[in-house]
């Protein structure tokens, strides 16, 4: 299973990706515009994201535009019956603490990737 960690903060990526690296292999892109070139990079190769995390605070393309680049390039694969990636989008407000809350993201990937 593959893992795509899209988030502007190298330490929130790098404790996803620490978590999450015995059971994906794992991409990771520091904006926007990386999240799509991982995307389109994995679709081509054949080996679509099982899963994407995206930041809701991506600079250069947005999560909203992400998302959008994800469902086009999915459509063919799941018109013949594949299935979609998974998205789990990451949030945080400005002046909040940004701790990531492993125990409830390692709930919500076990329930996505049954």
């Amino acid at each position: 299973m593959r893992l795509l960690v899209a988030d502007g903060d190298p330490i929130t990526r790098s404790l996803i990706s620490a978590a999450f690296s015995s059971k994906f292999t794992i991409s990771e892109a520091h904006d926007g515009a990386g999240a799509v070139r991982s995307i389109t990079d994995a679709h081509e190769y054949g080996e679509p994201f099982t899963l994407v995390m995206l930041n809701m605070a991506l600079s250069q393309f947005g999560d909203v535009d992400v998302l959008r680049f994800l469902k086009i390039l999915e459509e063919p694969r799941t018109a013949v019956g594949g299935s979609p990636s998974k998205v789990i989008l990451l949030t945080s407000s400005h002046g909040e603490d940004r701790t990531v809350d492993m125990g409830r993201l390692l709930e919500e990937v076990g329930r996505l990737t049954e």
